[in-house]
């Protein structure tokens, strides 16, 4: 018989995955169901896990406040679902009559909204509110909506695709699991509300849920979800006979991931992508945290591990204490996810250093640094008190969420990021998102119009992750330091290696005069005439083109040797996408910024860029020109020094 509602799991075969041995009184419940006392057994069942529960022990797990503070934004997010307006992915669905947890109200059936929908969020503001206010309705709403998302949201067969759903997507499974339905469960599961079919029901959908995981383990920051929703399964659920199991296996596996699998020995995460190197953190934290403080072993190497990744956040800060918005991800505070965890690591000096205890901290890094295996660099004048600062992407493509902007460059100054990208862009397949994944929504160079396509011939190897990233290298100097790069893959179709990108990258630390200057230079090899365009984004203020330079009120770019042909874009949609930056990851996020478009034509050539970073004043620097190999910078002191470009 077709099955019209969840759970897929029925009454009889709930009760044969239970642990009689461990618990005894559920064999009067098997009992009353073989002797067809259905809802006797029920409420046995249901009496028996909810003494299981040690909801005292629950909060005092790290983040899990029992009574917080009913604020208004609490008080505001519990009520609009209570009036079963359910936001997902920035937009928000008003239901008439019960949550229908298919439908999307986007504009293109963003198919995120209903996968992100089911991880609830929005019955864990119920769980909060309830902590903080004890208001009764709180609780029957979130067991009226997880009563109908459980009889809707049918579990799929364990051979169907989690894509081809709208609710059970692995990940979803892991982030209910580790992080949502705990605390909903904690919260009101000796509520009335929660009554013995909905208790009942709920622990079916446990059962699935660890199934579903089991059977569509995936790969990258995914399985870790999984992993640790499946850990937490392990953890608070020793009703089933199969919880150890899934507690080993989450434990193993996850080791396994973070040591042999997924982290590079240079600390980041292989996906390259500061946002989601945080989300592993988190996900491996709290599976930790919830591990310990329930009596389980875990691996002491696993907080080795998190600590090389989370030393990945100091260096890559930038001068305006944040982290770089690369490849689907970052921007947040370099500090804060070190604040969340240092406790684990109380003899971390850098650790220190970077929030504040200047006593006992210390900081020994140097100013230019190399992620040698993943290829990233990150350079600044000073580390106490830093003007300017970079990060130069010379290395891999990364094992997800992959933007085609090999040699990248953003610059910041101390309060935001002047030299910038197109960031990242919902999820969907729209013109911003194909933007924010393209070469031209990068500072690089475009070959005859074409992009970098590392895509068509990518292959994630695991020899990747302990590999030396190749070509990548920083030279370091008292008064500059160096950074190279090299892009000798496919621009468009053509055959790899037919155009060679080489380019190198000087920080000037200690000018003569002024702030740092930063000074691209850009080789291309060819055995072919082209035309080649370097494309530049700024996120700044009264951008105009002056001389074939580009000048504005906080960062001036100026063009050295074959100016070509240049030309400032912002916000065109039409021939092509160019000159945007997203905010945000919500759709309609796209923003117009002046962007640079430099043309120039030869087979082998050779271009230096020089950014000047200056206030509303304009730049320390008159000029910069190219005299062989070297560049010539005039300050508007009448003061004058060359840079050697051949490095």
């Amino acid at each position: 018989m077709e099955i019209k509602a969840g759970p897929v799991l029925t009454d009889k075969e709930l009760y044969l995955t239970l642990d009689t041995d461990r618990y005894p009184e559920l064999k009067e419940c098997i009992k009353a169901y073989e002797n067809g006392e259905e809802q006797k057994a029920r409420q046995i069942f249901a009496k028996t896990v909810r003494e299981i529960f040690d909801v005292e022990k629950f909060f005092t797990i790290p983040g899990k406040n029992k009574k917080p503070d009913f604020t208004d934004g609490v008080k505001e997010k519990a009520e609009r679902a209570l009036r079963h307006e359910m936001r997902s992915c920035g937009t928000t669905l008003k239901y008439e009559g019960k949550v229908d947890w298919f439908a999307n109200p986007t504009y293109n059936q963003y198919k995120e909204w209903t996968w992100q929908l089911s991880r609830h969020d929005e019955l864990v503001g119920l769980a909060v509110a309830y902590r903080a206010s004890s208001d009764e309705r709180y609780a029957v709403g979130c067991a009226e909506l997880l009563d109908s998302w459980i009889k809707q949201a049918v579990r799929p067969e364990l051979t169907e695709s989690g894509y081809a759903t709208l609710c059970w997507r692995s990940i979803e499974c892991g982030i209910r699991m580790g992080l949502m339905w705990p605390e909903i469960i904690h919260t009101f599961i000796k509520t009335e509300a929660f009554d013995d079919n909905l208790v009942v029901d709920i622990f079916k959908s446990l059962y699935e849920h660890a199934q579903s995981i089991l059977h569509r383990f995936t790969v990258a920051n995914w399985h870790i979800h999984e992993l640790d929703g499946l850990g937490q399964l392990g953890i608070f659920y020793p009703v089933f006979k199969d919880s150890g199991e899934w507690y080993r296996t989450a434990v193993t596996r996850l080791y396994s991931e973070m040591k042999d699998q997924q982290v590079h020995p240079d600390g980041f995460h292989y996906e390259l992508t500061p946002g989601y190197h945080g989300v592993v953190i988190h996900h491996v934290m709290a599976f930790a945290e919830v591990a310990e403080i329930y009596g389980k072993e875990v691996p002491s190497e696993l907080y080795g591990v998190i600590e090389n990744m989370l030393t990945v956040y100091v260096k890559l800060m930038q001068a305006n204490g944040c982290i770089p918005n690369i490849n689907d991800g970052g921007g947040g505070k370099a500090d804060a996810m070190v604040r969340k965890y240092m406790r684990y690591f109380p003899d971390n000096k850098l650790f220190k250093w970077l929030t504040g205890n200047k006593e006992e901290g210390e900081n020994n890094l140097d100013t230019a640094l190399l992620f040698e295996n993943c290829g990233i660099i990150t350079m600044r004048d000073d580390w106490d008190k830093p003007s300017v600062s970079l990060l130069f992407d010379a290395g891999l493509f990364g094992r997800g969420h992959q933007h085609e902007d090999k040699l990248n460059l953003l610059i910041y100054n101390t309060e935001k990021q002047l030299l910038c990208e197109a960031n990242t862009y919902a999820y969907d397949t729209s013109d911003a998102r194909r933007y924010c994944l393209s070469s031209r929504g990068h500072n690089v160079v475009l070959v005859d119009g074409s992009e970098q396509n590392r895509r068509k011939t990518y292959k994630w190897e695991q020899k990747n992750l302990t590999e030396k990233a190749f070509g990548a290298e920083v030279i370091s100097g008292e008064k500059a330091d160096v950074a190279k790069g090299i892009y000798n893959e496919m621009f468009g179709e053509s055959v790899p290696g037919e155009t060679v990108h080489k380019r190198n990258v000087i920080f000037v630390k200690k000018p003569k005069y002024g702030t740092p200057l930063v000074i691209a230079i850009d080789k291309l090899e060819s055995d072919n005439n082209h035309e080649y365009t370097a494309i530049w984004h700024f996120d700044t203020k009264n951008a105009a083109l002056r001389d074939g330079n580009f000048v504005s009120d906080e960062i001036t770019a100026f063009i050295c040797g074959d100016k070509g042909e240049c030309e400032l874009v912002c916000g065109q949609r039409t021939p092509v996408f160019q000159g945007f930056i997203c905010r945000s990851g919500l759709q309609g996020a796209e923003e117009p910024i002046p962007t640079l478009l430099h043309k120039y034509k030869g087979k082998n050539t050779f271009t230096v860029t020089v950014f000047s970073v200056h206030g509303e004043e304009g730049s320390p620097v008159k000029s910069a020109t190219l005299d062989g190999s070297k560049v010539k910078i005039e300050y508007k002191t009448g003061e004058t020094e060359t840079v050697e470009t051949e490095c």
